[in-house]
C-alpha cells in the first residue's frame, strides 16, 4: 500500500473508532507531513484520499476538518462492462437551456463589478492593434497571465507551450482532428460528458466507452485495448468529471500519462472543472506528468466565469504546430479584446480572489441541492457527493428519466437524462443536475416539481 494511503486509512480508523469526531480540525499539510516525516507531495495525497473518500473538507482560509463520510448505498452504482464500439448514432439534441440541466454558474455569483474594472481599463488603454486580427497562438499577455496562474498553484508551464482556443470543447475538438481521422475508434470514460460524446459524432468518429471503477478508470481494459491498436486516443477528465463529480487519483493520472508516453498514444483531457474543487490547492491534471507531449491538455473559462466568453486554452505537447496551423487556417485568432480584458483580470489578482470565493459557495450549493433530494424524494435514491465541479448525478432505480424529462418539459423545467451521457443505455434510470445556482425558494419550488414527478413514477 501506498505511503499516503496507509497514513489515510489510519486516519480513517480513528474517526471510525471515534477518536477523531466530526469538525475536528486536522493538522496543517505543512504540520501534517512533518509529524509523519513525509513529504509535502505524500501529504496532499493523503488529504486529497481522505477529501475523495469523504472524510475530510477543506474550507478556505481555515484549514481541514473532519466530516462523515457518504454511506455507499446512497452512491450511484458504476455499471461494470467490457468496451465495445458504439455505432455513430447521431447527434443528441440538447434540451433547451434551464438552470438544471446545463452546467453552469448563476449571473449571481460572477464578480461582475469586478470584471466591468477590466473591461474598462481595455476601453481606456487599448491601441489600434488590439482591434486588429490577433496570431493564431494568442496574445502574449493572455498566455502569459495564465502561466503564471497555474504555475503559482504547482502545474507550471511556459507561455511559449500555450495556444488560446474558442472554448474547451474547441479545442478538443480541434485536438481530436489533429490526432485522428474518420471511422478512427476514440475512448472515453463511462459515463461521459455528453458534449464530448456529440463532437466524436460529428467528426464522425467511433466511441468506445471504459468502465469507471471505484478507484478510477478501469486501466486493464485500457492498455489492452492500446496494446492492440484498437483505440486511436483517449478523451478523458481526470478532475470532477461530468457528470459523476469524481477525479482520478495521481497514482492513476501518472499511470496515464505514463502508458501515452511509453506507446505514443494521444489523450485529450478536458480539464474545464479543475479550479471548481473544494482544496485550496489545484489537482493536478494528467498533463502534469507528461514527459513526451503526448498529452493535449484543453480547458476555458467557461465554468469559472461565464459561459458566454468563449474563451479558452490547451498545452497540445507535441501537436503544437498541427493545432497552430489549424487555428491559423479556421479563424485567424480569438476574440482579441476579449483576451486582454480576461488578461487584467488575472494580472489585478482578481481572479484568484473570485475562484477562493466561488468555490467554498458551491461545495454549500451541492449539499443543499443532494440534502433537498434527499428529504422530499421518497423512491429509492442515490447521489453523487462530489467535492467539486457543478453537478450531482442521482440514480432513481428502476425510472425512467427520459419520461421525466419529457413531463418536467411540459412545466419548464429542464434536467439532462442519464443516457444521454452514453452510447451503450446503461443510465436509464439516472439524470444529472446542475447546482449552479444557489438554492432559492424559486428553485426549491421547481425542484419540487422534479421530485413529485420522480415519486409519482413509482
Amino acid at each position: 500500500m501506498s505511503r499516503y494511503k496507509a497514513l489515510a486509512e489510519t486516519i480513517i480508523g480513528a474517526i471510525d473508532e471515534g477518536k477523531l469526531q466530526l469538525n475536528d480540525k486536522m493538522l496543517s499539510l505543512r504540520a501534517f507531513s512533518q509529524q509523519h516525516q513525509v513529504s509535502m507531495t505524500t501529504a496532499v495525497n493523503c488529504y486529497d484520499y481522505l477529501q475523495d473518500r469523504g472524510y475530510l473538507v477543506s474550507r478556505p482560509k481555515s484549514g481541514y476538518f473532519i466530516q462523515q463520510p457518504i454511506p455507499v448505498q446512497q452512491q450511484p452504482a458504476l455499471p461494470q462492462f467490457v468496451g465495445q464500439v458504439s455505432a455513430n448514432d447521431g447527434i443528441d439534441t440538447p434540451v433547451d437551456f434551464h438552470p438544471f440541466a446545463t452546467a453552469q454558474l448563476s449571473e449571481a455569483l460572477l464578480p461582475s463589478q469586478d470584471m466591468q474594472k477590466s473591461f474598462s481599463h481595455f476601453a481606456k488603454t487599448m491601441t489600434p492593434s488590439a482591434l486588429q486580427y490577433g496570431n493564431e497562438l494568442g496574445s502574449d499577455e493572455l498566455r502569459s497571465a495564465l502561466a503564471g496562474h497555474f504555475s503559482k498553484q504547482g502545474f507550471a508551464f511556459t507561455s511559449d507551450e500555450l495556444l488560446i482556443q474558442n472554448g474547451c470543447l474547441d479545442a478538443v475538438r480541434m485536438a481530436v482532428e489533429c490526432i485522428s481521422n474518420e471511422g478512427d475508434t476514440i475512448a472515453v470514460a463511462s459515463p461521459c460528458f455528453s458534449g464530448l460524446l456529440n463532437i466524436l459524432r460529428l467528426l464522425n468518429r467511433k466511441i468506445l466507452e471504459i468502465p469507471s471503477t471505484e478507484g478510477g478508470l478501469d486501466l486493464l481494459q485500457l492498455t489492452s485495448l492500446i496494446r492492440h491498436g484498437q483505440i486511436k486516443a483517449l478523451l478523458v477528465t481526470a478532475n470532477f468529471q461530468n457528470p459523476l463529480g469524481r477525479s482520478l487519483s495521481n497514482e492513476q493520472k501518472q499511470a496515464l500519462a505514463e502508458l501515452a508516453n511509453q506507446f505514443h498514444f494521444p489523450i485529450i483531457e478536458d480539464d474545464v472543472y479543475a479550479e471548481l474543487g473544494a482544496s485550496s490547492h489545484l489537482p493536478l491534471p494528467i498533463k502534469y506528468w507528461d514527459r513526451a507531449g503526448d498529452v493535449i491538455w484543453c480547458s476555458s473559462f467557461s465554468k469559472t466565469l461565464s459561459a458566454s466568453f468563449r474563451v479558452g486554452w490547451c498545452l497540445p505537447g507535441r501537436h503544437f504546430d498541427a493545432m497552430k496551423m489549424r487555428r491559423k487556417v479556421e479563424t485567424l485568432s480569438v476574440n482579441l479584446p476579449l483576451q486582454y480584458i480576461l488578461a487584467d483580470f488575472i494580472n489585478t489578482g482578481k481572479y484568484a480572489k473570485h475562484l477562493s470565493r466561488i468555490k467554498v459557495m458551491l461545495q454549500g450549493q451541492l449539499a443543499a441541492y443532494r440534502g433537498y433530494l434527499f428529504k422530499r424524494i421518497k423512491a429509492p435514491l442515490a447521489v453523487s457527493s462530489p467535492v467539486g465541479g457543478l453537478v450531482l448525478w442521482c440514480q432513481v432505480t428502476g425510472m425512467d428519466a427520459d419520461q421525466l424529462t419529457k413531463k418536467l418539459a411540459a412545466h419548464g423545467i429542464g434536467i439532462r437524462p442519464g443516457n444521454l451521457f452514453s452510447t451503450r443505455d446503461f443510465y436509464g434510470d439516472y439524470f444529472r443536475l446542475n447546482c449552479g445556482w444557489p438554492l432559492s425558494e424559486d428553485k426549491k419550488k421547481q425542484l419540487d416539481v422534479v421530485c413529485e414527478l420522480i415519486n409519482e413514477s413509482n
